[in-house]
């Protein structure tokens, strides 16, 4: 025996394995014991697996030679070791793979083992038979159970609950409450899902009342399940409460509202779900994907629909079967039946669901055809059939009038032992009804094996009522009376069979019997989408806004389609009335309507889609075929029966007969033949008449002869004359297709070129020109420039301009289409590139393409292109027509190339108004008053009267520009000549009046509106609250607002900036609270308004609260947003909030906004991070004069005089001019830093380099700069010698230096100049008390304080401000507030025993009291900034970096304390006070002790 045959035989021999399995494992064992370990090497337990047993766990499933599972022949033969885990690993594995056979067989052998009474592998158990559907072997492991614990129960109850017996897992869980079990997240879960499947509300309440009294309703799962139950039992409300209530949501609470509201129909909220679920960082699920499908297929929303698919393609997720099977279904209930195909293609695996829902597709767009196509394929390659399978199918051919085929399949069922439900049944009569066998479907219905329903004589009575057949139809709806007394559809159909045959009284007392049962015609209703929006209409509907619009529409449509042939059909009108009132009543059906808004609504070309709730009549299907006809767009109606299109084409010649019905296939083929037979029309309708043929009487023959002529005949002229086309594509595609070629091989020029010219659908333009190619007419001119017409009409220009390269000799005509189409759709390169390319082929344009280009220019706004084409047309002469220099006109205004616009204007022969207009337009919006005047004033001279367009421009170019004044008095005068202004030049006026603040003409203004009539115009009452803002009229602008009808949010933003421009920042707080309440969503800028309100007045707490708010609402901030946000976060430091901004900035890609980089230079250096200022300085792409101030400023704040002195050379060297802020912020660097030397040169060079005034803040730097330097005498001089009046930021800066420098004569005189001008301000008799005390005088010192009492005044008191862990403390001066009072000043007291220790003692010369030494010190030891940097110290990590903000100027003492602090805790400290920043490190201070 060979080694291959004997390692065979070990294979497959048991106990040849068992053996060596046996031998191995001890041998290892004893090497293992002999060598001293513990446990078997890693190589060992890969080789046997664990010491339990021999298997890894992917071959726990795998079958022994004997077929028992391995495991548990391993274990009989003794080869592994049983224990309770390795049962439960089993069972594990089979319910994963759902082995119900191999599950049970491991359950017989745990039953047999000694673990049979351990809970664990009992409970998976219950869990394996509930996942494998076993419901009944689950309840019996669950009873024999010797102990049950809470996941007993829970694997139970969650098993029914999943498999459809929700009543017997609510019994079971009141019995487990019985038995005294406390219910977990888990059970609750499971529960509500059996409550929600049976739609028992009140058992739902009363879980509900369970999971708060077990305190469950905030967790997540559990709000979940409850938002699950609520919606599935139809209580939305309180599902929306319970899964608002959810602190922390996740998909499945999304999932569980979405699919409620999908359930119910309500796709349009389903939609705004979903919306809100994605902007809530969210990522939707295939449930979320699937729930939305049905939404969007409920109300026939395909573009919400593709979007939504978009979404899903984005998201990664596969097309997975039940996934596929919901968007096959939207896209055919939405009517894009070729989407729903590509999408079944497209499917990973498709399931039997997969292909029903196929054919159902395409059974209810009436595609009988290709669904028999698709239920063969089916039986060849696809799942077996079901039940269902077959409903489509039969469904499709009793549509499609499918006689044959129908029971055909109909008897296929019993070779696929499917008996036949009652559906079955109604299809089948349904199909002989509609064929007209209605003796043959009675028979069918009284040899039915089970007993017929309402359904079935439904059917029946159907088709009564299409046949006309009124006995059978009365015994029909005699026996759906008996069946189903309250269903009025039967009731409907007798009435209208009675009406029809002219039994009047008869379909009275139908009627009357409705009334005395109290049935009531169902409402007809229909639905239409556009823009992403569904309307829905009523019959006769007179609610809907655009009403009048819409029958003015629907009646000349009716005009348009009576000329073309359309006669209403009255006898679908069931009323007793005459002719004319018949006719009125057929007018406004539902889905009339319907398709009178979509026309007046959407763009021209795009397909309708209209769903409506009840079988669209007979007259309405005729119609809307005559109205695709005229209107050439495809509609597509849904009805309760199918989808139809009814995108017939009708021609002059054959507007007197129609054909009935759909066209069959043998009809189709004979007209195709006889095209290839006789080759032309003109052939045809010479040949003989054939009288083998069926002729259509038509009545009287007309000057064409068509009567006499078969049916053939008459398809044929149909099909070549494109009336028929269209449909004949829809019902038989792909053969129709291909036989179109072969006849396209047989028409003549004349024919392919009317065939071009016919076309109506980028399709159809794609066949003609495949004929071409194929037929060797592409390098015929005539037929391409045709081609390349429609291509450009359809805006295909890939298509074109493939064509057009094909050209062997383009022409003019060959490129003008293109030119014009590429121009008009503002493709404004591609138009120059093709205008190029003209030229190159040596053609010369004509008055017709140069506009087009001109325009392409002008979109460019590239005036050196333009005056190139200008110089073209001068050369050939083309510029001499009066259309291009109109064009010219535009362009030259667009290009801001005036002087060119008025030279070509002025050479024209007759200018016209609209030249005139965008001229003078131009000139205003540049500012040119002189020249938009003269040419205004011109313009009756030279014949020309201004319209409302002239005015509206002069006035809105002058404010635009800020000619204020000139917009206001154009505004007047145009009122003035006797033009009636409009809301455009009211809005445009307002403006100027508010910029100009003149409140008496504001008012004048108003006055106008309301003489207009023009009060209720929101844009003019948000100019007129703009104005009384700006004019500082706050009762005029609130008494506008609230006497407002309706307010909008921009009215309600003026509102905000206005009171907030005054000053009145608590008002503007409470407008925007209550404003809040009153709408649902404000947008971005009403946020942006508050925002920006709190942080320019102080109030940077509130505006972090704020932004915060706004995040909660899920408005997205925007660069402006930020930009106002940013100064709050510096205001006060807040490091970690403004890095937060930062961050959202970058996210968001606001970084690279100029205005947001200048807050972030800002922001940082007001929080000590100058380093970080500078790094996002030197990053941005593009600078403004805004970032070059705040960054110089940044410096001076930190006393880097040095680099603030480069960074404003830098910026002149750069070519950027500085401005008065420029000098103010280099001024204060050499102030900080002592340099009077350059402050000077600074100073000087103002006036004498770059023509500055000097303003008083100049000034200031510079009396702060000479008295800082002891250089107080100067400083006076200079104050003295000043060309403009010294205020108090003048004489303040002088106080200052005397207080530093204890001057006290010249300190008397700033004070009492202060005095003067800031009564009101405690600083400066604080100053003065200062330098007093400084001089021991202490008896001025009081003097000065009486004073202060005398006043009213109160010292400011000392405010520090520290961010710790995202949150901003206050302290002041003497706090004992704060909670940790205690612990700061035990800290501080020890500290200070350190700096006396290493020899720093206090400076009591800043206590300007006259008390004891020992109190001077213990009244420092209670400043603010001390404080603050303990309280950091106590609650940060060591070493961490502290920030503090004080609101007064820091005193010597702290400063000397606080340098200690650095170097004795090792810390950086940044302290920024009212004048400067200081950063402590090591003891040393940035300022250089000089502040």
């Amino acid at each position: 025996m060979t080694k291959a045959k004997q390692v065979k035989n070990c294979a497959t021999n048991p106990s040849i394995f068992n053996s060596i399995i046996s031998i191995a494992r001890q041998f290892f064992s004893t090497t293992c014991a002999v060598a001293g370990l513990e446990s078997e090497p890693e190589g060992v337990r890969k080789l046997f697996g664990s010491s339990t047993g021999v298997l890894q766990d992917k071959d726990l499933l795998k079958k022994a030679p004997n077929g028992e599972l391995l495991v548990l022949y391993l274990i009989d033969n003794g080869a592994m070791d049983a224990d309770a885990s390795l049962y439960n690993q089993v069972m594990k594995k089979c319910t994963e793979w759902k082995r119900l056979k191999e599950g049970r067989a491991v359950h017989e052998h745990f039953l047999r083992s000694r673990f049979s009474h351990y809970t664990v592998p009992n409970n998976t158990l219950i869990n394996m038979y509930a996942k494998c559907e076993s419901m009944g072997d689950a309840r019996k492991v669950f009873d024999e159970m010797p102990e049950r614990d809470m996941v007993s129960w829970t694997a139970l109850i969650t098993g029914y609950s999943q498999n459809e017996d929700a009543k017997e897992g609510l019994v079971l869980f009141t019995e487990m409450l019985r038995f005294g079990f406390m219910p977990n997240q888990f059970t609750f879960g499971s529960v509500l899902k059996a409550a929600g499947a049976l739609e028992s509300g009140g058992t739902g309440r009363q879980l509900h009342g369970g999971c708060v009294k077990c305190g469950y309703e905030e967790n997540v799962y559990v709000g979940s399940a409850l938002v699950d139950m609520y919606t599935r039992c139809g209580l939305m409300d309180e599902g929306k409460i319970v899964f608002d209530k959810l602190s922390c949501k996740n998909e499945v609470s999304w999932n569980g509202l979405i699919a409620g509201h999908a359930r119910k129909g309500e796709g349009e909220i389903a939609l705004k779900l979903f919306c809100e679920m994605k902007r809530g960082g969210f990522q939707p699920t295939h449930f979320t994907f699937s729930s939305v499908y049905a939404a969007c297929a409920n109300i026939g929303a395909l573009e919400p629909g593709k979007w939504v698919h978009v979404h899903m393609i984005k998201s990664g997720l596969e097309l997975i079967a039940f996934i596929g099977n919901t968007l096959l279904d939207m896209y055919a209930k939405s009517g894009s039946i070729d989407d729903a195909r590509k999408v079944f293609d497209r499917l990973l695996k498709k399931d039997v669901v997969s292909w029903n829902s196929m054919l159902t597709a395409y059974a209810q767009h009436g595609l009988g055809k290709e669904t028999v196509e698709c239920f063969e394929e089916m039986c060849r390659i696809g799942p077996e059939p079901n039940e269902v399978t077959f409903l489509c199918a039969l469904t499709a051919c009793s549509h499609a009038g499918l006689l044959d085929n129908g029971m055909h399949y109909f008897e296929l069922m019993k070779k696929f032992k499917i008996e036949p439900n009652i559906s079955h049944y109604v299809t089948i009569v349904d199909l002989l009804g509609r064929s007209g066998q209605l003796d043959r479907a009675e028979k069918f219905i009284n040899e039915m094996t089970i007993e017929p329903t309402a359904a079935v004589w439904k059917a029946l009575l159907g088709a009564c009522r299409m046949h006309k057949n009124l006995e059978l139809g009365a015994y029909a709806a005699e026996r759906v009376f008996e069946l189903d007394p309250h269903d009025s559809g039967p009731h409907i159909l007798l009435s209208n069979i009675y009406a029809s045959a002219g039994r009047r009284s008869d379909a009275a007392r139908v009627r009357k019997m409705m009334n005395q049962s109290g049935v009531k015609k169902e409402p007809a209703c229909s639905w239409v989408e556009i823009e992403n929006a569904v309307h829905m209409f009523v019959a006769n509907d007179d609610a809907h806004p655009q009403r009048e619009e819409i029958r003015n529409m629907w009646e000349n449509i009716t005009d348009k389609i009576k000329e073309i042939g359309y006669v209403p059909d009255t006898s679908h009108v069931l009323w007793f009335m005459d002719q004319q009132e018949r006719e009125e009543r057929l007018q406004y059906h539902s889905e009339r309507l319907a398709l009178a808004f979509a026309l007046l609504n959407s763009p021209p070309g795009s397909p309708i889609r209209i769903k409506k709730n009840i079988r669209v009549c007979g007259d309405c299907h005729t119609a809307f075929k005559f109205v695709s006809k005229v209107v050439d767009r495809e509609i597509i109606l849904r009805d309760t029966n199918r989808e139809s299109r009814p995108s017939c084409r009708f021609s002059r010649e054959a507007s007197r007969y129609e054909l009935k019905g759909p066209l069959c296939r043998k009809t189709v083929v004979k007209a195709l033949r006889m095209v290839q037979e006789y080759g032309s029309t003109k052939k045809l309708w010479q040949r003989p008449k054939d009288s083998g043929n069926n002729s259509i009487a038509h009545g009287e023959a007309d000057e064409n002869q068509i009567e006499g002529y078969g049916e053939e005949d008459k398809i044929f002229h149909q099909i070549v004359s494109k009336k028929l086309l269209t449909e004949v594509l829809a019902v038989r595609k792909q053969e129709i297709q291909a036989q179109t070629l072969r006849v396209f091989d047989c028409l003549t020029p004349n024919t392919i070129l009317s065939l071009i010219s016919r076309s109506s659908s980028l399709s159809q333009t794609q066949q003609v020109h495949a004929h071409i190619l194929k037929t060797g007419h592409s390098n015929d001119t005539h037929f391409t420039n045709k081609l390349l017409s429609l291509y450009a009409n359809f805006n295909c220009f890939a298509n074109a301009e493939s064509l057009l390269h094909s050209l062997p000799n383009p022409n003019i005509f060959s490129f003008k289409s293109l030119i014009h189409a590429s121009s008009k759709s503002n493709l404004f390169s591609y138009t120059l590139v093709l205008f190029s390319r003209l030229l190159s082929a040596y053609i010369l344009p004509d008055v017709h393409v140069l506009p087009s280009a001109i325009k392409a220019c002008a979109g460019l706004s590239a005036s050196e292109v333009g005056k190139q084409v200008h110089g073209y047309g001068l050369t050939t002469g083309l510029a001499l027509d009066s259309f291009v220099k109109a064009s010219l006109v535009h362009m030259y205004v667009k290009c801001d190339q005036l002087k060119c616009a008025r030279k070509v204007f002025d050479k024209m022969l007759e200018p016209d108004v609209v030249s005139w207009s965008a001229l003078t337009g131009g000139y205003a919006k540049k500012g040119d008053v002189v020249n938009a005047k003269m040419v205004f004033d011109e313009g009756g001279k030279l014949g020309i009267e201004p319209n409302l367009v002239s005015w509206n421009g002069m006035i809105a170019g002058f404010n635009q520009s800020g000619c204020y004044l000139e917009a206001v008095l154009m505004f007047q005068r145009m009122n003035s000549d006797g033009f009636r202004s409009d809301g455009t030049s009211i809005s445009s006026a307002l403006p100027a009046v508010s910029d100009l603040e003149d409140l008496k003409m504001g008012v004048q203004v108003h006055s106008h509106v309301i003489k207009m009539g023009f009060e209720s115009d929101n844009c003019i009452i948000s100019a007129l609250i703009d104005m009384y803002g700006k004019c500082r009229c706050t009762s005029e602008m609130s008494r506008v607002f609230e006497g407002a009808e309706e307010i909008d949010l921009g009215g309600f933003n003026a509102l905000v900036a206005g009171l907030s421009r005054n000053g009145l920042v608590d008002e503007a707080f409470k407008v925007f609270k209550k404003f809040k309440l009153k709408v649902k969503e404000l947008n971005v800028v009403s946020w942006t308004s508050m925002i920006s309100s709190c942080s320019q007045h102080g109030k940077d707490l509130e505006t972090l609260e704020i932004f915060r708010e706004m995040q909660l609402a899920r408005v997205r901030p925007n660069s402006v947003t930020i930009s106002c946000l940013l100064p709050a976060c510096g205001n006060i430091a807040a490091l970690v909030h403004g890095k937060a901004t930062h961050c959202f900035s970058l996210r968001n890609w606001f970084s690279d906004d100029v205005y947001v980089s200048s807050a972030l230079i800002d922001m940082y250096a007001n929080c000590g991070r100058i380093q970080l200022a500078r790094i996002i300085f030197d990053r941005m792409p593009v600078r403004n004069l805004v970032c070059w101030n705040a960054m110089t400023s940044g410096y001076a704040m930190h006393g880097k005089a040095k680099e603030a002195i480069e960074i404003f050379d830098l910026m002149q060297r750069s070519g950027q001019k500085p401005d008065v802020i420029s000098f103010t912020s280099v001024l204060s660097a050499c102030s900080q830093a002592g340099l009077t030397e350059q402050g000077q040169h600074y100073f000087d060079s103002m006036s004498r380099i770059h023509g500055l005034e000097a303003r008083v803040e100049h000034y200031a730097c510079m009396v702060s700069l000479l008295g800082r330097t002891g250089k107080l005498k100067e400083a006076y001089d200079m104050i003295s010698t000043m060309p403009i009046e010294p205020d108090a930021c003048v004489w303040g800066a002088l106080l200052s230096s005397c207080r530093t420098h204890h001057n006290m004569s010249l300190g008397e005189i700033a004070a009492n100049k202060l005095f003067e001008l800031e009564p009101k301000n405690p600083g400066n008799y604080i100053l003065l008390s200062n330098i007093y005390a400084s001089n021991n005088r202490w008896n001025e010192v009081d003097k000065v304080r009486d004073m202060m009492k005398h006043v009213g005044l109160s010292k400011n008191p000392g405010c520090s401000w520290i961010e710790i862990k995202n949150k901003v403390h206050m302290l002041l001066a003497g706090d004992d507030l704060h909670p940790q009072m205690p612990q700061i000043m035990d800290k501080l007291r020890r500290l200070s025993m350190d700096m006396k220790n290493s020899g720093v003692s206090h400076d009591t010369e800043f206590v300007l009291q006259d008390v004891e030494e020992q109190d001077k010190e213990l009244i420092l030891c209670g400043h603010s900034e001390k404080l603050a940097v303990v309280l950091g110290i106590l609650n940060t990590n060591p070493g961490t970096p502290l920030r503090v903000i004080k609101n007064l100027r820091i005193c010597g003492d702290c400063h000397t304390f606080i340098k200690f602090i650095s170097n004795f805790e090792g810390r950086e400290i940044y302290v920024r006070d009212a004048n400067r920043y200081h950063h402590f490190n090591e003891g040393v201070c940035s300022c250089g002790d000089y502040w």
